[in-house]
């Protein structure tokens, strides 16, 4: 297995979106792991004039529209084998924050950015903002635990609610979860595992880019 980022790879053939093609692209690794624990897994990252997306062999693992991109960070963290790299850290409306390491990520945040000229960025590690408005006022701020089918572990950090969302983030990863109100389609209690023991959890059931997804 390669463990660099200097692989350029022949662009697979991707289904694009009316009027969408592609502008940059490049070998990249892709963290699909907890916020316990990273997964890597190698790839291409494509950025098109309407997305941005993770493609590995012929399967996206990771795709978000420009104009729901919130934020985008650099972060040094670490990546195979432990070694620590600059990553691309991306915060989406509705969507878990990933982590991708390529090659030159500044460039790629610059011209992710200049794709999204109506989004509002930040370059500082992802942290907890202060509500600037009514409607991001918090409502209940709790200790809690985070888990989604993507993940092995639950992972620790603090629930937010405010009018708008409801968010989790963790002292380690910043960001972890961020789901709008209006996007929850059901909700609900199930007892699943936690620790050694089955416990009560909140099931949220909502949409996200026209597909339903839970967390817990």
């Amino acid at each position: 297995m390669r463990r660099d980022l200097d692989t350029i790879r022949k662009p697979v053939s991707l289904p694009l979106l009316f009027d969408e093609e592609v502008i940059k692209y490049f070998t990249a690794s892709y963290d699909v792991g907890s916020s316990l624990a990273s997964s890597w897994r190698l790839g291409n990252l494509y950025l098109t004039n309407k997305r941005l997306l993770f493609v590995q062999g012929r399967k996206i693992l990771f795709k978000v529209l420009l104009s729901q991109i919130k934020t985008i960070n650099i972060v040094k963290r670490g990546w195979i084998l432990g070694k620590k790299v600059k990553q691309i850290n991306i915060v989406s409306e509705g969507r878990r924050v990933p982590y991708i390491a390529i090659k030159d990520p500044e460039n790629w945040k610059k011209v992710i950015e200049e794709r999204t000229p109506d989004s509002q960025f930040t370059s500082s590690d992802p942290q907890l903002t202060t509500p600037n408005s009514q409607s991001d006022q918090v409502i209940l701020k709790e200790k809690g635990s985070y888990l989604t089918p993507g993940q092995s572990r639950w992972g620790l950090g603090t629930l937010l609610l405010t009018h708008e969302k409801l968010t989790f983030f963790t002292s380690k990863s910043g960001l972890v979860g961020e789901i709008p109100l209006r996007s929850i389609k059901d909700l609900r209690i199930e007892k699943r595992i936690y620790g050694v023991s089955q416990s009560d959890t909140i099931c949220v059931v909502y949409e996200s880019f026209g597909e339903l997804s839970k967390a817990w």
